[in-house]
């Protein structure tokens, strides 16, 4: 028991200030269930439901009406077509359908192909779908680098500058054929992360998805199944920003709505361990089979979908999604941004220390910090390395307390600022005259403005009289103490004594 004791009394020693304060819980603001106190985060965020419309950016050329996977490459958006089509990537256009680059891949067949990410040098095509009786034995990643890609329309990659990556997965041990869309070894998301592969697979039996990794040299492996989780749906794209963002695209099976999936704030590679948000993005029948999905940034993206019919063509939407994120940067460096309430309305005033192909900030306000629309819209500089200061004045503010910027780039992108909030202001005292008032003779109230409304209380608290602060017509009122109250735009409340 002596000994016990010791050892204890050792390790609590040894235990530093920090390990022994530290709180787990969850730390995400936006959570419903957030914890001021948490220090570590557990994973353990919940989110109420919450519900986003992509932007539509432009319908895709016909020739690649099945899309499949995007990717930013060097601040331009590449994709591929899926199964039975030419082993060939495109550079796309993000504001028209124009094709830029056809890129042929020397060596390589398309038997299912269905994302494609990069590190940096190398692009990597997976071709692993494998929904058709999920017992394919040849999945396979290209590796090929984006230097290997001559100049001109239509071109190709030699086959000599084209790697392959072999893979199983190490779970799936039986290779029966299962039929059309009934497997757990289907995928079709990947991504490049701190020198690893990592797969997202497709789960059509459980709609869990498993997170895989694999190294990126060309050879034979079993992909290693790190983590799973529930999905609630079939995940088909996948994409992480510089800053660790991963997010993962998909749809109901039933063809019910599509969804992102935000995995962040997660420790290490365990990317399932973090706080994991959920998008809901519409219906299928609108939006099409949405495969396609890439980061410009932090915050904001693209993605496509393959052609469903007449009705649905293939296209390419945009979408923003640092609201969701805890400090989120802007692409810009906003030094501050604040809104101060003054009897000419609400100021905003921000500055900037760095700007690069910035094109702007649109201004947009709300009642209740969720629902916001645009005010107005303030050029920025395109490109400066010095401070620089920028104002705007919402002079009717009405209801509205919550403020933000959305900086929009030169190529059209945008990223959102922090939302500021203006303090609801003190009520202000009534200025009565005369006071006190003699009985039967009209109330009069100086700086009433159209709109605003009147509230007439008698000692007990009785409403004696309540309408228009302009009208004409007060009610006599009898000698005694009133509270009153006049509300709309900058109100007030006071006290009159009547005579």
């Amino acid at each position: 028991m002596r000994l016990f004791y010791s050892i204890l009394m050792l390790l609590w020693g040894c235990m530093s200030p920090s390990v022994l304060g530290a709180q787990s819980g969850c730390t995400d603001p936006q959570a419903s269930n957030y914890n001021p106190n948490a220090t570590v985060n557990d994973g353990s965020c919940v989110y109420p439901v919450t519900n986003y419309t992509l932007t539509l950016k432009t319908a895709l050329s016909t020739t690649i009406n099945e899309t499949s996977g995007l990717v930013m490459a060097n601040g331009v958006v590449w994709t591929h077509n899926d199964s039975g089509n030419p082993a060939q990537i495109f550079k796309i256009d993000t504001l028209s359908n124009a094709i830029l680059q056809t890129v042929n891949i020397g060596g390589a067949s398309n038997v299912d192909w269905e994302d494609i990410t990069f590190d940096g040098t190398h692009f990597y095509v997976g071709d692993f779908g494998n929904n058709a009786n999920g017992n394919r034995t040849d999945l396979k990643i290209y590796k090929f680098p984006l230097s290997a890609i001559p100049s001109g329309s239509v071109v190709t990659v030699p086959a000599g500058q084209v790697q392959v990556i072999n893979f199983s997965y190490e779970d799936q041990i039986n290779f029966t054929p299962t039929g059309s869309n009934n497997t757990s070894f289907d995928c079709e998301s990947l991504v490049y992360h701190d020198g690893e592969l990592h797969l997202f697979s497709k789960d059509w039996v459980n709609h869990t998805c498993s997170h895989y990794t694999l190294p990126t040299t060309p050879g034979s492996y079993q992909a290693q199944n790190q983590e799973t989780f529930f999905a609630n749906g079939l995940v088909t794209g996948a994409d992480i920003s510089g800053e660790g963002v991963i997010m993962l695209l998909g749809y109901q099976s039933t063809g019910g709505p599509l969804f992102f999936w935000l995995l962040f704030d997660y420790p290490g590679g365990a990317f399932f361990s973090g706080n994991k948000r959920r998008i809901e993005l519409g219906s299928f029948f609108v939006w099409g089979q949405a495969e396609g999905i890439c980061l410009r940034n932090n915050g904001y993206g693209y993605v496509s979908n393959e052609r469903v019919s007449v009705l649905v063509p293939a296209r390419l939407y945009s979408f923003q999604i640092s609201q969701w994120l805890q400090n989120a940067p802007l692409p810009i460096e906003l030094l501050d941004f604040r809104a101060v309430a003054t009897d000419a309305g609400v100021e905003l005033h921000w500055s900037t220390a760095t700007e690069q192909h910035n094109a702007g900030f649109v201004v947009e306000r709300s009642v209740d910090g969720l629902g916001f629309s645009e005010m107005g819209f303030v050029p920025g500089a395109p490109d400066s390395w010095v401070l620089r200061s920028y104002a705007f004045l919402d002079a009717e503010p009405g209801r509205h307390r919550y403020y933000r910027l959305r900086q929009r780039d030169l190529d059209g992108s945008e990223t959102l600022s922090p939302v500021v909030a203006v303090p609801a202001p003190a009520e202000r005292p009534c200025r009565v005259v005369p006071q006190p008032l003699p009985a039967g003779q009209p109330l009069v109230l100086d700086g009433l403005l159209e709109g605003q409304a009147l509230v007439l209380s008698d000692a007990l608290g009785r409403v004696v009289f309540s309408g228009s602060a302009l009208e004409q017509e007060l009610p006599a009122l009898a000698p005694g103490l009133y509270g009153l109250r006049v509300t709309g735009g900058v109100g007030c409340v006071g006290k009159v004594l009547v005579r």
